[in-house]
């Protein structure tokens, strides 16, 4: 899956909405501004920068390319952004140039959310609101069928949370309800969770696919063998993911909120209920007791895909735990599970543009590609996942949760990220990045 050309930066610095059910801004008190910076100087270079000035947050920040970088990325912010025609409005696209497997207008569901969270900044309302009206009236995901997966539920609640915008939030409840519920076909009744292919889920050549892609269905044992599964391989078997099933939690808990919001009390408290029953059933199959981890399980089976992936962090993102029901907050057994990834001994997630999307102790992992196809998530870097697990960290920092995870073990994680997003000397950011060489492994530009 080709992933976003936009990610986190704006949400990393500016903060993201980390209870769900804060009070709500006043509409618009976020359009309010100073003129201590001289805003024009920072745009040196930049096309249409009334734009600019009418829109985007300002920051100046000791940190030299964090802050060139901060400014590069409002411009793939813009550059991104398309206007369709009078009744949709304005998207966000992921490609810049058309691709064939994306949907209605070149939206593709996978990034969505991660757009309405980095526009909701913007001043102009409007761009972020005529994306989510895509989602929730335009038939955006329904036209395309059931395709990548998304958070865009949860996202829609965090942009209210940001704008204060209550009233276009409530407006949007039977739209989130139906898009949420075209996800039906693919919970099984069994288990009581979604299932979908890694592909799917934006993340081929991963961990699931070289789990079962060997001979007879069994792990990959040497890569040439003509026996191996390619097919599976590249798309992965169908799995319960961590990542898909805690966009779902979140997203249900999102509509209960909306519904709360609205006054509905007994379709809220049917959203909490559906929203708690997956969370435990999440947690029932999907916790690793050993590794202390979220993992995948392979879909029809239900045989364990062991091995510490990138995605095990997403569900703390999303406020999903594996401790009991109604915890707030994760588990100490939750926390050191994390922590056992992140340690300085060269096996985990850490490395100089890292994290890595698979532990470099797993057998599968790969710090240089083996093909020349652009995106492989069985070790390379990527800027779309690596924001998630930022978020993740920033979670467990501010509540001072870990003696490693904290505020400045966040700063340095950052500081890769910023470092990542360069090309020669200049701000850069393509899919994905050679995890110990300063290259960029996936680059549809080239």
């Amino acid at each position: 899956m080709k992933q976003s050309m936009l990610f986190c930066l704006f949400l990393a610095v500016l903060g993201s909405a980390e209870d769900p059910v804060r009070p709500y801004p006043l509409p618009d008190a976020h359009l309010e501004t100073t003129s201590i910076l001289d805003h024009s100087s920072y745009l040196a270079g930049f096309d249409d920068v009334q734009w600019y000035l009418d829109n985007i947050p300002f920051i100046d920040v000791p940190d030299q390319q964090l802050q060139d970088v901060y400014y590069y990325r409002a411009s793939v912010i813009k550059r991104h952004l398309k206007y369709v025609h009078e009744s949709h409005g304005f998207i966000f696209t992921e490609f810049i140039h058309p691709v064939s497997w994306a949907s209605k207008f070149q939206t593709i569901p996978d990034s969505a959310g991660h757009h309405i969270l980095e526009s909701r900044w913007l001043r102009d309302t409007n761009y972020a609101k005529d994306l989510i009206l895509a989602y929730t009236r335009g038939g955006t995901e329904a036209l395309s069928g059931i395709s990548y997966t998304h958070y865009v539920q949860r996202a829609i609640l965090e942009h209210a949370q940001a704008t204060g915008d209550a009233a276009f939030l409530t407006a949007q409840l039977s739209g989130m309800i139906a898009s949420f519920n075209l996800w039906d076909i693919q919970l099984d009744n069994t288990t009581g969770l979604y299932h979908r292919t890694p592909l799917s889920d934006a993340q081929e050549y991963s961990l699931p696919g070289y789990l079962v892609g060997g001979p007879n269905g069994g792990p990959v044992q040497q890569w040439n063998d003509a026996a191996n599964d390619y097919s599976t391989i590249f798309l992965g078997p169908e799995t319960y993911r961590p990542s898909h099933n805690a966009y779902m939690i979140a997203n249900a808990r999102a509509i209960a909120e909306v519904a709360r919001i609205a006054g509905n009390a007994s379709l809220a408290q049917q959203w909490s209920t559906r929203a708690a029953t997956l969370e435990q059933r999440m947690r029932d199959l999907l916790w690793d007791d050993e590794l202390q981890f979220w993992i995948d399980v392979i879909y029809g089976t239900n045989t364990p895909a062991v091995g510490r992936q990138l995605i095990g962090y997403f569900p703390f993102r999303f406020d999903v735990f594996a401790s009991v029901s109604n915890a707030s907050s994760p588990s100490a057994a939750e926390v050191r599970g994390l922590e056992a990834g992140l340690s300085a001994d060269g096996e985990g997630f850490l490395t100089e543009f890292g994290p890595t999307t698979l532990e470099q102790r797993n057998p599968y992992y790969t710090a240089l590609k083996n093909s020349t196809y652009c995106c492989v998530w069985n070790g390379q870097s990527w800027p779309f996942s690596t924001g998630v697990y930022l978020g993740t960290l920033a979670r467990i920092a501010r509540a001072n949760m870990s003696e490693l995870v904290t505020k400045e073990f966040w700063g340095s994680e950052f500081e890769k990220y910023v470092r990542t997003n360069y090309l020669d000397g200049v701000p850069y950011t393509a899919e994905s990045h050679y995890p110990t060489v300063d290259m960029w492994s996936g680059d549809h530009a080239k």
